[in-house]
């Protein structure tokens, strides 16, 4: 589908031999990925003929326009989005939540690195999506059902978190303008050749971008170690690259386990909105903040 194109309000279908339609599993959980349970039921019922995805008001009236899906691509602000933000965007039509313009334009939020396992890692997500509009989650093996429950009992506006089960580098090539948190990154920092960590922020990191990555077990893990050295080796074997921007360390902090509060979270400071991370592995930490100019 082109970003111009207002895509055709129905769920994807499949003929019944009785004229009727249903609607094909692989289908199904695919939006239930992408916006959740309730947006699904209410597509597949036939209640999508959602019409109206945002609103934008006007700054001397105070009146607030509705817009369309094609109105909504058509402006500066939405285009050359990535694959992740089109999906994104996607989710939001399916939901029945409004969005302002301003909301739907802001920076995106990604996560790695949170699969599912433990409710902890739900609560993170939701911390994130009940204060950022735009937050897509990614991990291979994300479970994305467990995920997804923890986000509907927080109440999570829907269409503000997609799950994605699959690479953080799905989201998309040097995307400008993106907060990336990755707790607990572990094994993922020695996977091998360009899958481990830091070759996926560098091919996910565009103009304006920065990460916070926190690791545990310090000092003997050497997590933090490791991160800075790939960093610089990507750095450098990039030198010559034509328009490269280097990503740079910005910050390193260590954090003891009696750094946490009284619920066993950690706070990421105020440059990223006071976001808390639930905090389920062995000390000391760092907080590794990364930038691209």
């Amino acid at each position: 589908m082109h970003l111009h194109e207002e895509p055709e309000r129905r769920p994807a279908v499949a003929a019944r031999s009785d004229g009727q339609h249903e609607t094909p599993p692989q289908a199904l959980l695919a939006l239930q990925r992408a916006a959740g349970n309730a947006a699904t039921a209410r597509l597949v019922a036939g209640q999508h003929q959602v019409q109206r995805v945002a609103y934008r008001t006007d700054a001397e009236s105070g009146d607030s326009e509705e817009l369309t899906l094609a109105q909504l691509t058509a402006m500066p602000e939405f285009q050359n989005l990535s694959p992740g933000q089109q999906a994104g965007l996607a989710a939001k039509v399916a939901s029945a939540e409004y969005f302002s313009v301003e909301e739907l334009a802001g920076r995106s939020t990604v996560t790695g690195g949170v699969s599912g396992p433990h409710p902890r890692e739900g609560e993170f997500l939701a911390e994130l999506g009940n204060s950022r509009a735009n937050v897509y989650a990614y991990d291979p093996s994300m479970q994305v059902a467990a995920l997804r429950q923890v986000l509907d009992d927080k109440k999570v506006p829907e269409g503000t978190v997609l799950l994605r089960q699959e690479s953080i580098t799905s989201f998309g090539t040097h995307v400008s303008d993106i907060d990336v948190f990755v707790p607990h990154p572990g094994p993922w920092l020695s996977n091998p050749g360009d899958t481990d960590l830091p070759a996926c922020l560098e091919m996910v990191m565009g103009s304006n971008s920065q990460a916070w990555v926190l690791t545990d077990n310090e000092t003997e893990s050497n997590h933090a170690a490791r991160l800075e050295a790939r960093i610089t080796e990507i750095n450098n074997a990039n030198e010559e690259t034509p328009g490269y921007t280097r990503l740079v360390v910005a910050a390193k902090n260590l954090y003891k386990r009696n750094d946490l509060d009284t619920e066993e979270r950690l706070d990421l400071g105020t440059d990223t909105g006071g976001i808390k991370l639930g905090i389920g592995h062995r000390g000391d930490y760092y907080l590794i903040k990364i930038t691209r100019a």
